[in-house]
């Protein structure tokens, strides 16, 4: 019942609750002498009984028990009292306080009458319950539920009279009961209304209609793609010198070079910042154990990677990353706390308790500076606490004093961009002592006081000393160099900050999230945020989504088939393994083809702009594949289609990709039934068959 197909953004205690029913129902098993594999398949009504079903330890009050309420009155509205109850028991089950049995009552209790017809003045009536109180069976609400049922949701300020979207359930109730009080009859305003304080923030300042400052949308997107546009420059001459690259300058987006990329995917850079960006909203605060455990997950699983696994990780960040993971294993020992759960670490206290600077005095490499921009984004309206947190999100992994302060300054810098600073402001020598106010009057570190004062206002560039270096000196004031000798042009910048040298991507990546800030996402180059809109009209670009989908299609069967299945291994050439060819890629994909093939040919017939058609072929072009079971290969493309699925790669008597046994590969004769017509040579109009 998932919308991607696996479980995410699961609840901690729902989490906690189906484990521990997992392992009941091994001990029921045993107990019962029952097969494990019939377990879930359970009808007995003896045995039914005799299951505990309440998994959930006492306290657990969480609003997961209330968010999935709704079919429990919608199947017994017809019986009020007993609706009421198995709302209750439908959330006790995996959420064990007394709260949680009565907020589920009474917000039962309040569907089963929308549904019965009662109108709205009555649904939030204070005396519902009273009028109500044969459908709770003379059971006592909650005095904290009983206070909601009285009224206290009806606030006129919402958020600013306390009203919260928070994660225990009366905070929960008494939110969506504000909204559906105050939603003016109308069940989009309730929700936009409700929308705000799940990210803790005001309803004035949300502003979902056309109050929104487009001007200010554009700019926060122009940050983060300006950071991301750096970042894919810059990754496939990632540590060339300027010699390098003064003989081979970067002139545009291509793949390759130091990491074997694809042309657009990004590093390191744009990872940890989309890790940062979802930590903000995620927590809705500043929480830096969050963004640890999201560093950490890129480190050790691909988190937000490019390519699915991490590569690029500067020293000072792996360093600070396993000593993070060191006070997490020592953390949990000392305060009793399950080791799988450490990672959702939620407790105000305990996330106070726990040290999240996990790097050593005097660390100051430039990673720091390459992730920051989510944080100026964040809390632009507020400066002061922007650029605090801007200090802090750099610190928590390089430790030195220039690392807070270079993140300060760049942050604040980012921040007048957001607001609609001039260019001529935002580099001015005395853009500190303007904006002093905002730094709380802390001084800058010398080393970022003579950047603020212009030293990087160099005409001669790299001749006149800037260097594209690891060290957050260099690298914030190679950037400002790029913003300032840019002439306007966010394309002259970038590739500036690239051909410096050395540290390509990082450098090019820092400059991107000024500039994009200054700039806007509008005034980036297209080819670079939208490769294909230079080279595709929309027609095309419908077709080549189809086909995209078609091959998504095949991607899971693919997976499906090689994690339920048992692995092919070739011992002889008459072994060789026909399963996926026969079963699925000779009867799923053709037919998938066939239609999206179809579907694109008239499209492209009916728009008339197209110079080449695809031919549907009796005979396929044959392509050796194999599947290999030891490693990851990226997907390979044939003319304009990606043709090579999962992990699939060329093979010949050997694996010319990767160094695993040929053992470890299943051959796969791909068949592909489509070839190329160009229209122009076409002799007639119709479509190609």
């Amino acid at each position: 019942m998932s919308s991607t197909g696996h479980c995410f953004d699961i609840g901690a205690a729902t989490q906690q609750s189906i484990q521990e029913f997992e392992k009941r129902q091994n001990k029921f098993a045993h107990d019962h002498d029952i097969l494990l594999d019939q377990m879930d398949s359970l009808s007995d009504y003896d045995l039914l009984q005799a299951f505990d079903v309440n998994c959930s330890k006492d306290g657990v009050a969480g609003n997961g028990a209330l968010m999935r309420l709704a079919p429990v009155p919608l199947f017994f509205y017809r019986r009020p009292e007993l609706a009421v109850d198995y709302s209750g028991i439908s959330g006790q089950i995996t959420h064990g306080d007394e709260k949680a049995y009565d907020a589920c009552r009474y917000y039962g209790a309040l569907i089963v009458a929308a549904i019965q017809g009662e109108d709205k003045k009555k649904l939030t009536s204070n005396t519902f319950y009273d009028d109500h109180r044969e459908w709770f069976v003379n059971k006592k609400l909650h005095s904290d539920i009983m206070t909601i049922a009285q009224g206290s949701y009806k606030k006129q300020g919402g958020y600013q009279d306390g009203i919260r979207g928070k994660g225990y359930i009366v905070n929960a109730l008494e939110a969506a009961l504000w909204a559906f009080w105050s939603d003016g009859d109308s069940f989009e305003t309730g929700a936009l209304k409700a929308k705000p304080d799940e990210f803790g923030i005001s309803e004035k300042d949300y502003a979902p209609s056309s109050n929104i400052n487009d001007d200010i949308v554009d700019r926060i997107q122009g940050s983060m793609f300006g950071l991301a546009v750096g970042d894919a420059l810059g990754a496939h001459v990632e540590f060339r010198p300027h010699s390098y690259l003064v003989a081979n300058p970067v002139k545009d987006l291509i793949g390759g070079g130091t990491w074997g990329l694809q042309e657009g995917q990004f590093t390191d850079d744009t990872s940890m910042a989309l890790c940062l960006a979802i930590s903000l909203i995620a927590c809705q605060d500043f929480v830096p154990y969050d963004q640890l455990v999201r560093y950490k997950w890129w480190y050790r699983y691909g988190y937000m990677s490019s390519t699915g696994h991490c590569f690029d990780i500067g020293a000072a960040t792996r360093d600070s990353i396993q000593e993070f993971e060191k006070r997490q294993r020592k953390f949990a020992e000392d305060h009793s706390i399950p080791f799988d759960q450490i990672d959702f670490l939620s407790n105000r206290d305990l996330l106070q308790a726990f040290d999240v600077k996990c790097s050593q005095e005097g660390v100051a490499g430039n990673g720091a500076l390459m992730r920051l921009v989510p944080v100026p984004i964040f809390f632009f309206r507020c400066p002061t606490v922007a650029l605090e947190y801007s200090g802090i999100s750099g610190t928590i992994t390089h430790g030195d004093k220039k690392v807070y302060d270079a993140c300060c300054y760049y942050g604040a810098l980012i921040v007048a961009a957001l607001r609609g600073a001039t260019k001529e402001k935002l580099l001015s020598k005395t853009f500190y002592q303007d904006h002093f106010e905002w730094f709380g009057d802390r001084k800058l570190h010398p080393e970022v006081m003579t950047i603020a004062r212009g030293s990087y206002q160099k005409l001669g560039g790299y001749a006149d000393g800037i260097r594209g270096k690891g060290y957050i000196i260099n690298a914030l004031e190679a950037a400002l160099w790029a913003f300032w000798s840019d002439e306007d042009s966010f394309e002259k910048g970038v590739l500036n900050a690239v051909n410096l040298g050395d540290d390509t991507d990082t450098t090019a990546a820092i400059y991107g999230q000024l500039a994009g800030a200054y700039y806007g996402y509008k005034k980036l180059p297209t080819k670079w945020i939208d490769p294909r809109a230079s080279s595709f009209d929309p027609h095309e670009m419908k077709c080549e989504k189809s086909w995209l989908i078609s091959m998504q299609g095949v991607k899971l069967l693919l997976y499906w088939i090689r994690q339920t299945g048992h692995p092919y291994f070739i011992r002889q050439s008459v072994q060789r393994a026909k399963y996926a060819q026969l079963e699925i890629l000779q009867m799923i994909r053709p037919i998938m083809e066939t239609i999206r093939n179809i579907l694109r040919n008239q499209i492209l017939y009916n728009s008339g702009f197209a110079h080449e058609w695809i031919e549907l072929h009796p005979k396929p072009i044959q392509r050796p594949s194999a599947i290999c079971y030891s490693c990851q290969r990226p997907i390979q493309q044939y003319r304009n289609f990606w043709i090579v699925s999962d992990s699939l790669h060329e093979f010949r008597d050997q694996c010319e990709r990767c160094s695993c046994d040929p053992k470890q590969h299943v051959q796969v004769d791909y068949q592909l039934g489509f070839d190329m017509i160009n229209r122009e040579n076409h002799q007639s109009d119709e479509l190609a068959t």
